[in-house]
């Protein structure tokens, strides 16, 4: 045990001091504060010769949403938003933009929006509608039931849902909660900015010995080609989960330091009202992220044992590549129900938040598994098949034609 834990560190300063590595960490780390922070500071429009950037319009309506925190969403302040929304003129389309709206309405616009997602209305019959605090609760039922049909669910699935969602508080209260939603809106291209990286990163790791012709030495080391397999396998796993930690925890800070914190225990249809889980947006989370880094583990792995085999870091970076290019373009029709479920678990995939909050049930042992239940587990289930085929491949491996 010693030996292998003297290799690993040996392993992970090679990985570390590389200097591909930190220059995508420095390109990640823009890439990361543009993605969740740069908005705020672009310009909104312009206003009689004084500019308003989205960051102060953010503040504005941070301290609107702030008057409204604690507010039950009941009859009453569904009464109140629709009698503000009606005095914008019904014939402007971009409404936004009216004095009406800067006047009444947009103190009320996060109630406004929270109706739309609740009911997956567009603008236009939002605007129309009549307050009713049970009709705006038997839409949202609806819409749920719509989502299961598009997702084919079986009936035992819908059921299953039918008896979550009575678990959900109703009516919702209102409460601020931008920190988190940002950072449920930004995982999938922090998701796929880590995949790409830990890819980059640890392509090369089993590689780089039969390129530079040192893997005679590597291979007849005195620890054994085993330990030098799993010491070489263990630092290219701990990478990757010091990776994924690394840019949520960025993530984090920048959300948090520009939109605040607030909002943990925030009921989570106030994110996303075609979601079925009844979670709190704080602890959805928690639990988008902890999906996304065991998906970067498991993706470290997978390149590992394909570099091993192919001997070729250029061929198993184009191949990963290739699927996170394919998973963004190629959508599967729904109607083929297991192949679309099955593609939403690709690791490139399942980072984005629609697919680990996905109505899509796994059945087990007569149970059923949520997403965010069963995939991971099924990442490390394949991902020890994955180190075993590596180890086979290195062990068999000889070095010839020198």
């Amino acid at each position: 045990m010693k030996q292998i834990w003297t290799l690993y560190r040996y392993e992970w300063k090679k990985i570390v001091k590389r200097r591909l590595v930190w220059i995508c960490m420095a390109i990640s780390a823009v890439m990361i504060a543009a993605t969740v922070g740069g908005t705020v500071l672009d310009i909104l429009y312009e206003d009689d010769g004084e500019t308003e950037t989205m960051y102060q319009a953010f503040q504005k309506d941070k301290a609107y949403q702030k008057a409204l925190e604690g507010k039950i969403i009941d009859q009453e302040l569904l009464e109140e938003t629709m009698a503000v929304y009606g005095t914008i003129p019904k014939d402007v389309e971009r409404y936004s933009q009216t004095e009406e709206y800067e006047a009444y309405a947009r103190p009320y616009s996060a109630i406004f929006q929270y109706i739309r997602i609740a009911t997956d209305m567009v603008t236009k019959e939002a605007r129309q509608w009549e307050a009713d605090e049970r009709e705006l609760y038997d839409m949202h039922l609806e819409m749920l039931m719509r989502e299961a049909d598009s997702c084919r669910l079986s009936q035992d699935e819908k059921d299953f849902w039918l008896a979550q969602e009575e678990r959900k508080t109703w009516p919702v209260e209102f409460r601020y909660k931008e920190g988190y939603w940002r950072l449920l809106d930004c995982g999938y291209t922090i998701g796929l900015l880590a995949i790409v990286v830990t890819a980059i990163c640890l392509s090369g790791v089993f590689v780089e010995e039969h390129v530079r012709r040192t893997d005679q030495l590597i291979l007849s080391s005195r620890h054994g080609r085993q330990k030098a397999f799993w010491a070489k396998f263990l630092a290219g796993l701990t990478f990757a989960l010091a990776l994924s930690l690394l840019f949520s925890g960025l993530s984090f800070l920048i959300a948090f330091g520009i939109y605040g914190a607030e909002g943990f225990t925030a009921d989570f249809q106030l994110v996303s009202g075609g979601f079925f889980p009844p979670l709190n947006v704080g602890g959805a989370v928690l639990l988008y992220y902890a999906c996304m880094g065991i998906a970067v583990v498991f993706v470290a792995a997978f390149v590992m044992a394909l570099s091993e085999l192919l001997r070729s870091s250029i061929g198993t970076l184009s191949f990963v590549v290739g699927v996170v290019i394919l998973g963004i373009f190629v959508n599967v029709p729904a109607h083929l129900r297991i192949l679309a479920q099955a593609w939403s678990y690709l690791p490139s995939n399942f980072i984005a938040n629609w697919n680990v909050f996905n109505a899509r049930l796994v059945g087990l042992f007569g149970k059923f598994l949520m997403p965010w239940q069963a995939v991971p587990m099924l990442y490390v289930i394949l991902g020890i098949g994955l180190a075993f085929l590596g180890r086979r491949a290195f062990m068999r491996y000889q070095v010839t034609g020198r």
